[in-house]
């Protein structure tokens, strides 16, 4: 009976010995990011296919195996993997490396798109770079990424601040926009990133091919005009290059950039019973606020590979600014004298030189730890000066002169324990002092030292089922004297978490919690005073705290059909201006910190009408609150449309696009409010010249009446009174033409036939 018993226990179990459960990850061998759509074959040692599956989004799989087995991995842009396995039923993670060599003539179809914990990849194809010669073209390209065709600025949906890096390094904004699509090998959109860039909402990340070799030249031009009025206009030119070579890259920036851009503007300002200001009414044919501004910038910077998985990078910056800004009223004046009329004027005359360099390191030290550092020394010099007359009455002159030195260290650490956990360290130290002084007197009238450091840490799960999760928190010092003998020390803990789960291929959820922290500027922070009318002086507020938001947002993505979002913020130390009567019939303008609170709920949504039509549309509605008191609560709101039709022309790579855009904005102030009205809309179109070597941008802003276009601000407490008002439609029609040339000589290591991609998901 017992052998019975055995033998159908054998039988039983003997499929099961032979056919074991293999589980597994795969991750890039450079990165270790995960690498999802990664086909797995399971061979016997004849290459006979005994079981498949492709690799999730967190770059998991699971199937059988029968021991022995041989397997293989194939993925686009990867080199082949093949390896004998031993009887295991959980593998180690299977790091596969980026392709240096491309197929001939071979025809893919698959995803080129995942989504995980904060971040979203996009893997970069042939099709992808069909018709563009530059990145800026290149994310234009991608639903969920808008890029203005003139200014090349990034909109992803409700985000305007977007960093955009490259290797995970910050570079000007210029040189990021004119990579050669060539050299781009995946876009990463990491949405409320940690460590360095925690300031920023938005950071997307080129991924450069390595072993790409060969030089790139991309000139650019830009100019706007106003047709209506024929005042504003608006000239830019740049060239940015790069150079490869097998370990060497050299590259660099250089622009000029050139704005005269004219404005209307009335006030009525009422001290008591005193003194009464009323200007003219705002008049479009004749502006009276002029602004002119130069500004250049060249930057170097070399990249070196020590050894593979190990780059050392060195970056130099050169910035000039100069503005100069001119308001001209012809006001109504009445005071114990009487009424009488008298021209007003005031001039600002600003300009800055500055240079930065910077030193980082990037490298895979160990298998499964990946190291960044950056060390930053900035510096910056400021002159300023500022005159306002009325006529035969009152006048005043001040000038100062001002600089900042700025250093900044930072190191960030990513360590994965296994294939599910990991966790990650960062830290940033900086040292950063103020110094102005008095022009004419050159005595020092203010002078700050700050010393911050910002620690945080974080332990992150992955399930191979798409469920993500992160814990961790950061705790901020910050250290503060000056010459007004205040010495402050303030430190807090912050925690944060990031949470995705996606239950199904169309649906995920996302939500974050955590902080950005702006801080003062020298302006902001300066005693410095001058003069903005007989009765009113402009001040800083030396005692002026960092503001710390935080943000609670959640996300529900069916795709790119709809997205929906809930965000809520709220700050102890939001800055605002403020006004305090000092003496009698005199007021001062500063700035102060108080509560503010802040929510907004969106849709956004991204379609494909029919081939070659594409449609992107975002609403959303907002809310706030200012105060110093919870009982005094100021509340305001906004209100968006942000839409944008576009149609490629098969064939002769002509692409034709349509934007609107309505804001309505009602801000909060502590002491009164103030309000904008903003309606753009423009059609272009954009088209591709000698072998898609040149792109020419063509787009007219032309006048829409839906909303009138009025800009407001009130301030009203006790003895003062003020009121401003401002017109949008002077600049509404405008003609704006951006031209880039790429020139180069690749020579790369992998074939100049790339993959053709039949279909992207």
């Amino acid at each position: 009976m017992k052998n019975i018993l055995f033998a159908f226990v054998f039988v039983l179990l003997f499929p099961i010995s032979i056919y074991a459960q293999l589980k597994g990850k795969i991750i890039d061998q450079e990165t270790f990011n995960p690498v999802s759509n990664a086909e797995i074959f399971v061979l016997k040692k004849d290459s006979t296919i005994i079981e498949s599956t492709v690799s999730d989004s967190l770059g998991f799989f699971h199937l059988r195996a029968q021991n022995p087995y041989i397997i293989s991995i194939r993925h686009l842009g990867y080199e082949p993997f093949i390896a004998k396995t031993a009887q295991v039923n959980f593998i180690d993670p299977i790091k596969i490396k980026q392709k240096s060599i491309t197929l001939s003539n071979v025809i893919v179809i698959g995803h080129t798109r995942y989504k995980a914990l904060g971040i979203e990849t996009i893997v970069v194809t042939d099709s992808l770079r069909d018709g563009v010669n530059t990145s800026a073209m290149l994310l234009n390209k991608i639903k969920g990424i808008r890029v203005d065709e003139i200014s090349e600025k990034i909109k992803i949906g409700r985000e305007e601040n977007v960093l955009v890096v490259v290797n995970g390094k910050e570079v000007p904004y210029e040189y990021a926009m004119s990579i050669n699509p060539s050299r781009v090998r995946k876009i990463e959109i990491i949405q409320r990133p940690d460590g360095k860039f925690s300031d920023y909402p938005v950071v997307v990340n080129l991924e450069m091919i390595e072993g790409y070799i060969g030089w790139d030249v991309s000139p650019r031009l830009t100019a706007m005009s106003s047709v209506r009025y024929g005042y504003t206009n608006r000239e830019k030119v740049s060239i940015d290059g790069t150079w490869s070579l097998s370990r060497w890259n050299f590259y660099g920036t250089l622009n000029f950039d050139t704005k005269k851009l004219f404005d209307v503007s009335s006030f009525k300002k009422i001290y008591g019973s005193v003194y009464k200001e009323t200007t003219m009414p705002i008049k479009l044919t004749s502006p009276n606020l002029q602004t002119l501004r130069h500004n250049s910038l060249l930057n170097l910077g070399i990249d070196y590979r020590l050894a593979k998985k190990h780059t050392i990078s060195l970056q130099t910056l050169l910035g000039v600014d100069v503005q100069k800004r001119h308001e001209a009223y012809v006001v109504s004046v009445e005071d114990f004298l009487g009424s009488f009329k008298k021209k007003q004027q005031s001039d600002n005359k600003y300009a800055s030189k500055g240079y930065a360099i910077k030193l980082s390191y990037r490298g895979i030290p160990l298998d499964n730890l990946k190291l960044n550092a950056v060390f930053l020394y900035n510096y910056y010099g400021v002159k300023e000066e500022k005159n306002y007359n009325l006529e035969n009455i009152y006048s005043s002159e001040n000038r100062y002169f001002g600089n900042k030195n700025y250093l900044s260290q930072s190191i960030d650490a990513v360590y994965r324990i296994s294939n599910r956990w990991s966790i990650s360290l960062s830290n940033t130290f900086v040292w950063r002092r103020y110094n102005s002084q008095e022009y004419n007197t050159k005595e020092v009238a203010y002078y700050s030292e700050n010393f911050r450091n910002k620690l945080s840490a974080a332990l992150k799960f992955s399930s191979g089922d798409k469920f993500e999760i992160c814990g961790g928190g950061m705790f901020q010092s910050i250290h503060d004297h000056n010459n007004r003998k205040e010495n402050r020390l303030f430190s807090e803990f912050i925690p944060y978490m990031k949470f995705f789960w996606q239950p199904m291929p169309t649906v995920s959820f996302d939500f974050n919690y955590f902080n950005i922290i702006d801080y003062p500027t020298l302006d902001q922070l300066s005693p410095l005073s001058w003069s903005i009318d007989k009765y009113l002086t402009h001040t800083g507020n030396p005692n002026l705290k960092a503001r710390s938001m935080h943000y609670a947002e959640a996300q529900l993505s069916l795709r790119d059909v709809l997205k929906v979002t809930y965000m809520n913020k709220k700050s102890k130390n939001d800055i605002l201006p403020y006004y305090t009567k000092t003496k009698p019939n005199h007021f001062t303008e500063t700035f102060i910190n108080c509560n503010f609170e802040h929510s907004y709920i969106g849709l956004e949504g991204n379609y494909t009408l029919w081939k070659g039509v594409e449609l992107s549309l975002l609403l959303n509605y907002q809310w706030y609150a200012r105060y110093k008191e919870s009982k005094k609560k100021h509340y305001g709101y906004s209100y968006t449309i942000d839409s944008q039709l576009s149609y490629t022309i098969p064939n002769i790579k002509v692409r034709l696009m349509t934007n609107y855009y309505l804001r309505y904005d009602l801000f909060p102030l502590l002491q009164g409010r103030e309000y904008f009205q903003e309606e753009l809309f423009s059609v272009g179109a954009n088209k591709m010249f000698f072998h898609d070597k040149m792109a020419v941008s063509l787009v007219v802003s032309l006048p829409t009446k839906i909303i009138p276009k009025n800009t407001y601000k009130e301030i009203d407490i006790p003895d003062f009174k003020y009121q401003s008002y401002g017109d949008g439609r002077i600049n509404s029609f405008a003609l704006s033409l951006n031209i880039r040339l790429l020139l180069g000589n690749k020579k790369s290591k992998r074939n100049t036939q790339g993959i053709q991609i039949e279909q992207e998901k």
